[in-house]
């Protein structure tokens, strides 16, 4: 509960590298509940991409990164320097995402 909302995704991570999936999205879904309505500063969705990434839902990832950079198209240019994203380099959604040929 005394966590910052965004900060949980970090342990949304920890369980998915733990192999506890259903337990990350359950904290995947806590944060996105707690943050419903609230400043979109606070979204951290690279974080969030992050753990899409880490439990193999792909889509999932893309979708969140792709709405980023709807609210920041800066993030295009910096999105790739992730190494948390090396995952998805092969999906195609993410290639036009970031303008890779």
């Amino acid at each position: 509960r005394g966590i910052w909302p965004p900060g949980r995704y970090y342990l949304a991570a920890i369980l998915a590298r733990s192999g506890r999936s259903s337990e990350a999205r359950a904290v995947v879904r806590a944060v996105r509940d707690s943050l419903r309505g609230a400043d979109a500063s606070l979204e951290s969705p690279l974080n969030e991409a992050y753990v899409w990434t880490l439990l193999q839902q792909h889509d999932s990832a893309v979708a969140v990164l792709t709405r980023a950079v709807q609210r920041q198209p800066n993030l295009r240019a910096t999105i790739d320097r992730y190494p948390w994203f090396a995952p998805l380099r092969s999906d195609s959604a993410y290639r036009a995402l970031i303008g890779a040929r």
